[in-house]
């Protein structure tokens, strides 16, 4: 008898440890290249989430290279704030970073049933200053789940190449080329 109760002890035991995946935080596109005097944009996701993990509040700070990308402006994803009950943003650029938090007002119950696995928590736009490469990454100063839990997290950064903008002229010459072989092509078969 006793056998058995230690056996169903142990496997209760085991079972109430639910094991979580860590979440994914990442930067998307992975990698960009754009031309010189463009914007360019770049969404800050979330994935991993589930299975009574959820997010409720993070306070993040993307950098770069100031010479090359300049903060232009956010848009905050709807992750957070799943019933239009509101949210607590604040994003405060800085020389070659930005720091973007985000605290939801919707109840921890209603995140833990209606919070997606993944999602954007913001898009960040950046106007382009300068030609080269410039890494894009993410560092957090506090990352919690609907409870106020500290969360942990794996973090995919990012890179961006800036170009020289081709001007106009240039871009004309392929199809100027191209109606020229159309041209004598159309005269050798008449």
């Amino acid at each position: 008898m006793n056998i058995k109760y230690l056996a169903l002890s142990i496997f209760l035991s085991g079972s109430m440890n639910i094991a979580y995946a860590t979440p994914i935080l990442s930067i998307d596109p992975t990698t960009q290249s754009v031309a010189q005097g463009s914007q360019v944009s770049f969404n800050i996701d979330i994935s991993g989430l589930g299975s009574g993990l959820t997010l409720g509040t993070y306070d993040l700070s993307l950098s770069f290279n100031s010479t090359l990308l300049a903060y232009s402006s956010i848009q905050f994803g709807t992750g957070l704030n799943l019933f239009g009950l509101g949210d607590i943003q604040s994003v405060t650029p800085g020389a070659g970073n930005v720091e973007v938090f985000e605290l939801s007002l919707d109840s921890a119950g209603a995140l833990n049933v209606f919070q997606q696995h993944q999602f954007t928590l913001a898009t960040l736009t950046f106007d382009t200053l300068g030609k080269g490469t410039s890494p894009v990454s993410l560092s957090l100063k506090a990352l919690g789940d609907a409870y106020g839990n500290s969360l942990t997290v794996a973090i995919q950064n990012s890179s961006i190449s800036v170009v020289p903008e081709l001007p106009t002229f240039e871009l004309l010459i392929p199809g100027l080329i191209g109606i020229y072989f159309v041209g004598q092509r159309k005269r050798y078969y008449q």
